[in-house]
């Protein structure tokens, strides 16, 4: 199993810069995994992009599903946007984004002419708060293959400040981590 960790900063090139541009960012996160490239089917970015965002679907880690329906169960009263997903990839689940990456409904998607990088922007907005989040998969010349999920958050509201206060020691050293290890 690779080991996911906190990475210092977004890629120069990462597509998640250019979201949420003209509101306050008040959270932003990235993480990142190394796996040799022979402990995956394909050797093409774009494949291992479309497995992973499957697998994202397929494969929900148990303990971020509990939170996710307990989330769920809390904000119900308050009319905010329900997911069995965490957040960074929940947006899998719907169809009001203006792109499509194979089947999956994204924001943005860049795909390199050499088949070495994939990425994509997955996101959704809410009354409190608007999130959007990119995965990365990028194939080096030593036979790895790097993936990352970077997550950007603009609180909308006061609630939304608050709401990301309560969440986001859970969001850095559990959810985001473990979304990645699926």
């Amino acid at each position: 199993a690779a080991r996911v960790h906190l990475l210092p900063a977004l890629a120069a090139d990462s597509l998640l810069h250019g979201q949420l541009r003209d509101r306050p960012v008040h959270h932003q996160d990235c993480f990142g995994m190394s796996v040799p490239a022979s402990a995956l089917p394909s050797g093409d970015a774009a494949a291992v992009l479309a497995q992973l965002l499957d697998s994202f679907l397929a494969h929900r880690h148990a303990g971020v599903s509990r939170l996710m329906a307990c989330r769920n169960l809390l904000v119900r009263p308050l009319k905010l946007r329900r997911s069995p997903l965490a957040c960074p990839v929940s947006s899998l689940l719907g169809d009001g984004s203006p792109a499509r990456f194979g089947r999956h409904p994204v924001h943005a998607v860049q795909l390199s002419a050499d088949g070495r990088t994939a990425q994509v922007v997955l996101g959704a907005d809410d009354k409190h708060l608007a999130f959007r989040s990119s995965v990365e998969v990028r194939l080096d010349a030593h036979g790895m293959v790097h993936v990352s999920l970077a997550n950007r958050v603009a609180c909308r509201n006061a609630f939304g400040r608050v709401y990301m206060a309560l969440i986001e020691r859970a969001h850095r050293r559990y959810i985001a981590p473990r979304l990645l290890a699926v």
